[in-house]
């Protein structure tokens, strides 16, 4: 359960952008929304920032992340992601690990599990949405089962604040677990300058495991967008009751090509 809101941060914080006003290539579309970000000067663009001659290709990126959470009861865990996603200005697929490692009183153990997606997006003068499916396999836990994943991704942008939206539901393969999970975070987030945006949010995971609580959590992040390819990102999260880490922090390192 714990890991599993570890995992919710990080996939809450990766599709609200840090660069929503930065305009890197001059082409008329902020970064954020810019789906051909090294566009030439001479080329006519979309609403996506994208020439004709650009839609037949997408772009790449490749982020490593580092969680660790501390509690006085259930002691501390560290979480080791990595994600690489190859998007167009309409689809995305995506490969990424979330690798475990708790240290107790009582408890030594590592998990990993192996998570694959595909998305489609629509995007609107104000919102975009995003709908993905995805495949959850266990590595080496033997109390959760491989699982299919629903899900959404939905911003619309009031003024210069962005609200937030994702949901997700998981489908347990194996019956002799729970059926199934849902999931979901509600936020905001604002671009203070051109290279640093900033979100809070609030997040709710149902537990995978039959007669166990779920996690509620209150999390914020902030995106420093360091040149036109390489960001990082700053994450911590305070749980809400029992089932949840007291204390989470995350640092991520990006780059976009």
């Amino acid at each position: 359960m714990k890991r599993l809101m570890s995992l919710l941060f990080a996939a809450v914080t990766l599709y609200a952008d840090p660069s929503k006003t930065h305009d890197t290539d001059l082409d008329g579309v902020a970064d954020a929304f810019d789906r051909c970000p090294n566009t030439p000067f001479d080329e006519l663009v979309d609403a996506e920032g994208c020439s004709k001659r650009q839609h037949a290709r997408g772009n790449v990126t490749l982020q490593i992340g580092f969680n660790a959470n501390r509690d006085d009861m259930y002691g501390n865990t560290t979480l080791l992601d990595m994600y690489v996603e190859y998007a167009t200005s309409t689809y995305d697929i995506s490969l990424s690990t979330l690798s475990t490692n708790t240290v107790s009183a009582s408890v030594s153990d590592t998990e990993d599990d192996l998570f694959v997606t595909a998305g489609y997006r629509y995007r609107f003068s104000h919102a975009m949405i995003r709908g993905f499916v995805g495949y959850k396999a266990v590595i080496n836990h033997t109390e959760a089962s491989d699982g299919i994943i629903l899900g959404t991704n939905v911003s619309y942008t009031i003024v210069d604040i962005d609200l937030l939206g994702y949901y997700s539901y998981t489908y347990h393969i194996d019956d002799s677990v729970k059926q199934g999970y849902h999931t979901y975070s509600l936020g905001a987030g604002y671009a203070f300058t051109p290279t640093v945006y900033a979100t809070l949010s609030f997040n709710y995971a149902e537990s995978p495991y039959a007669d166990t609580a779920s996690s509620r959590t209150i999390s914020g992040s902030v995106y420093v967008t360091w040149t036109q390819h390489i960001y990082t990102l700053f994450g911590y999260a305070y749980g809400l009751d029992e089932a949840t880490y007291d204390h989470t922090f995350n640092i991520a390192v990006g780059v976009r090509f």
